[in-house]
């Protein structure tokens, strides 16, 4: 059983990395380029007009803007795999979940090929690089930041294969959550007042937590741990939905 869905997940990993970058020149560049890009912009705009002071601020941007790259490509670019995959969904007899998953994991790898730029930052900047906490820090974030999507992209596939407007809904929720998320900016200069909103983000314990990581070498679980909580919540949810919606799919594709 575990062998057939390790193979099933490989043979849709591998098509969903073939059919995203057909055609392009760059190909799987654009995955770094694109990150790249708005942390150029952003460093110029809160480095140089309203002028954020934050120690190291380009390395800063790139390790939050690559781990907010896998959310956001994986929940928007999610939302329509099962779609995408009508001929398999109503053709083949398999657990239909895994293609979700594809998709996620493709952008986990993404993240991951990023890390040497984020070391390479580093090294720019005269920064350290805290092997001896990123070993088994990075995995722990990284499976927390992987329940959160799945779940995420899990329930909203499902969801938009039954509605078909609901990516156009998730787009415009995860563009709004960006600036919800500390992703350019750090969690120490959001006001009291609206801090406790910030938290119920998701995103915000697991951004931060790459953030400290990578930055300072240091494992904060106290923030982690709503991220955590999010997780568990995320994937409960989309199970639920896959298991109330999955039956109709091969009717509505």
């Amino acid at each position: 059983m575990l062998r057939r869905i390790f193979e099933i997940s490989l043979q849709l990993i591998i098509k969903d990395f073939k059919v995203r970058y057909k055609g392009t020149l760059l190909g799987y560049a654009w995955a770094l380029v694109t990150p790249l890009i708005f942390a150029v912009i952003f460093n110029f705009v809160f480095q140089h007009i309203i002028r954020f002071e934050i120690v190291d601020y380009p390395v800063f941007l790139v390790s939050g803007l690559f781990a907010w790259q896998w959310f956001s490509n994986s929940v928007s670019g999610g939302a329509g795999c099962f779609l995408q995959n009508a001929s398999l969904v109503k053709k083949l007899n398999f657990q239909r979940y895994l293609i979700p998953l594809s998709v996620v994991l493709v952008d986990a790898l993404h993240f991951v090929l990023a890390l040497p730029i984020i070391v390479a930052f580093l090294f720019v900047s005269d920064k350290p690089v805290y092997y001896n906490s990123w070993w088994y820090g990075i995995p722990i974030v990284a499976f927390t930041q992987l329940a959160i999507i799945y779940g995420a992209t899990l329930c909203v596939s499902c969801m938009n294969t039954i509605f078909r407007d609901v990516d156009k809904v998730v787009a415009l929720l995860v563009t709004m959550l960006f600036y919800l998320t500390p992703v350019f900016y750090p969690l120490s200069i959001v006001p009291e007042n609206i801090l406790p909103f910030i938290q119920l983000n998701p995103m915000t314990g697991v951004i931060s937590t790459w953030h400290g990581l990578l930055l300072h070498g240091t494992l904060d679980f106290g923030v982690l741990s709503y991220s955590m909580v999010w997780g568990t919540l995320l994937v409960m949810l989309g199970v639920l939905t896959y298991k109330q919606l999955n039956h109709r799919f091969a009717e509505v594709l």
